[in-house]
């Protein structure tokens, strides 16, 4: 076992081994040299279409892409070969740059011109580390947190339709209220995420591509002719990225800002309900379907504890407390720049590391909940004075005066009520006694009243 200090790199790491893909020390360089070498290959292209390059000079692009990529990821041996070069640097996108000339030239030993020189040219090590992060963080929130939310929200949306059907007790103020569908409280989760969800889906990736200050100095120094800016946003576009075209050395961060705090909404709304969820256990709408051989206690046999909820609920906290940083740390820097935004970044995947983690623990604590319907009924039978919202609003249709504090007086008497009839029936001779000319009709109403129907309606419009 490997020496690491964060659980994510070994107790939570199979919950989150695809992250690894993005977000490793491994996948950071290996984004890098991928921008480096394409901004390379679009540079020689247009240099040569603008004839700054001769057209028949042959310049191996494709050649050293291959000879980085192993199925599509950077040879290990290569990351190795730019972390030497590191220690000497100690500048990581020199490394990558040095590097990347020395490949050069292995493939070109007979070249009469070093286009080698060309690699990086112009740029300032933001424009590389800006475009590979927004690559890294589009393509995870695409390809693994998108994907993971959606089937998180089929789930629950799965499990309302199975739940349409239980009336329990609603709780406000953690008082017993009114009946509602369980399946319809769950849904109130479905339609949040939904709303959630469709802010992340559509989110704009954006991205700083300027040199050294963001005006392309040196490129138009260079090469006056050119419309650097009109170029680097097409450059840009190829990863779906769109450019920032007022900048200082660094990215605005603004469209990072705004993605940590639809993130952060997101986990407020499973903070939610891994909450509900964890009380709707405690109390006994839900009892728990145990895993083979799972142990809930070192002590206490009985115990089949909410586990999956609760890591949910911790992982939630970790990475919202990391999102909340980022969102008002990343847009604030000195002047042209300083290098906090640098340290601060690495640290972006362990958010989604813990969100990922949180969003597997839901899923299967989800899977784990069986509605007690045994106990669901008792508990709503034993509050009959819950319909005391419905007989006032009846009687005021009926233009009856005071009938909410004539409830009131009936529903918070010391007595407590067994039944629904025994509260329908002191209700209907307080209403006798003190209105006269009662019509039969109100009363009517009132008798039919029974807890297991007072549920209301709700819409079958969601649809994920």
């Amino acid at each position: 076992m490997e020496m690491t200090i964060s659980p994510l790199d070994n107790r939570y790491y199979p919950e989150m081994e695809e992250l690894s893909i993005y977000f490793s020390e491994e996948a950071w360089i290996g984004h890098r040299v991928y921008v480096e070498v394409e901004y390379f290959e679009y540079l020689i292209t247009l240099l040569k279409e603008r004839g700054y390059i001769p057209k028949n000079e042959i310049i191996k692009t494709r050649k050293l892409i291959e000879s980085i990529l192993l199925n599509g990821n950077m040879k290990k041996e290569c990351i190795q070969q730019v972390k030497d070069i590191e220690k000497t640097t100690k500048h990581d996108i020199k490394a990558i740059e040095y590097w990347l000339r020395q490949k050069y030239k292995e493939l070109h030993p007979d070249s009469k011109n070093d286009y080698s020189e060309y690699i990086h040219l112009g740029l300032t090590s933001q424009d590389i580390n800006s475009v590979a992060f927004s690559i890294q963080l589009k393509s995870t929130i695409n390809n693994i947190i998108f994907p993971t939310l959606k089937n998180l929200v089929n789930k629950i949306l799965t499990l309302s339709d199975k739940w349409k059907s239980i009336v329990f007790l609603a709780m406000t103020h953690g008082q017993p209220a009114v009946p509602t569908l369980l399946g319809k409280e769950m849904k109130v989760f479905v339609e949040r995420l939904y709303y959630l969800a469709k802010k992340l889906e559509r989110h704009q990736h954006l991205t700083k591509f300027g040199g050294a200050v963001g005006n392309l100095n040196a490129h138009y120094a260079a090469f006056p002719d050119i419309d650097w800016n009109e170029e680097m946003d097409i450059f840009c576009n190829k990863f779906g990225l769109k450019r920032w075209h007022y900048t200082t050395q660094i990215s605005n961060y603004d469209d990072i800002g705004i993605l940590s705090s639809i993130l952060v909404s997101i986990n407020t709304a499973l903070l939610d309900l891994s909450r509900d969820a964890w009380l709707y256990i405690s109390r006994g709408i839900f009892s728990l379907k145990l895993d083979e051989g799972q142990v809930g206690s070192s002590t206490m046999p009985q115990k089949v504890n909410p586990i999956n909820f609760e890591n949910a609920e911790g992982n939630l906290q970790m990475a919202n407390t990391l999102l909340q940083f980022f969102q008002t740390k990343l847009p604030v820097s000195r002047m042209q720049r300083d290098l906090t935004d640098s340290t601060t970044l690495r640290n972006y995947g362990s958010s989604l590391g813990y969100m990922l983690i949180a969003f597997k623990n839901i899923d299967r604590g989800l899977n784990k909940l069986k509605p007690n319907t045994e106990f669901i009924e008792k508990e709503l039978n034993s509050h009959p004075e819950i319909l005391a919202e419905p007989v006032q609003i009846i009687m005021r249709k009926y233009c009856l005066s005071d009938a909410y504090d004539l409830l009131k007086y009936v529903s918070q008497k010391k007595e407590v009520f067994e039944t629904e009839q025994e509260f329908i029936k002191c209700v209907i001779t307080s209403i006798t006694k003190n209105y006269k000319n009662v019509k039969k009709e109100m009363l009517d109403e009132i008798s039919k009243l029974s807890v297991k129907t007072y549920y209301g309606a709700v819409s079958n419009l969601l649809n994920f």
